[in-house]
């Protein structure tokens, strides 16, 4: 039997089914992690995912890859940054949307992240004050606010370590 598309929905509270058009499958939905990090200027900070650090930079580069994104000093510096792990619901203004949000799940989906489970151990680059605005997903995409204008602007570089 074939299925059109990619779907999962909770069987129960915990076991999720899941279809990709071929195969039926049945996870152990895990609960997420609760727990949150602060991401500081020269700290470092383990995921599931590699290690993620912030630094202050005079000069940057466009980023080859999703492993490094680069924001405006003067707009984030001064907030306080912390990591956290992907809920359902959650929206972001990826950059080169110009202010148009995107449900995270849908970006995790196209960068192959489709079982529910493993989106849950996603982290989160967000603001402490404001811990639904999502200023970075590593690996995966940045958002458009602090977006730099010129190379010789101060930013910081946030990068993914695998």
């Amino acid at each position: 039997m074939s299925y059109p598309s990619n779907n999962s929905s909770p069987l129960t509270k915990k076991i999720l089914i899941s279809h990709d058009g071929k195969f039926i499958s049945l996870e152990k939905i895990d609960p997420a992690p609760q727990v949150s990090h602060h991401l500081i200027i020269g700290k470092k900070v383990k995921t599931p995912i590699g290690t993620l650090s912030l630094k202050k930079v005079k000069t940057w580069k466009k980023p080859k890859d999703g492993n490094s994104a680069y924001f405006r000093y003067s707009d984030i510096g001064s907030r306080k940054r912390l990591v956290r792990f992907w809920k359902a619901g959650d929206k972001m203004m990826p950059f080169g949307m110009k202010g148009k949000s995107r449900l995270v799940s849908d970006i995790l989906n196209e960068a192959g992240i489709k079982s529910e489970r493993l989106k849950y151990f996603v982290p989160l680059v967000v603001f402490e004050d404001e811990p639904s605005f999502i200023l970075w997903i590593p690996g995966i995409r940045s958002a458009e606010f602090g977006r730099l204008s010129a190379k010789s602007e101060t930013a910081l570089e946030l990068s993914r370590i695998i």
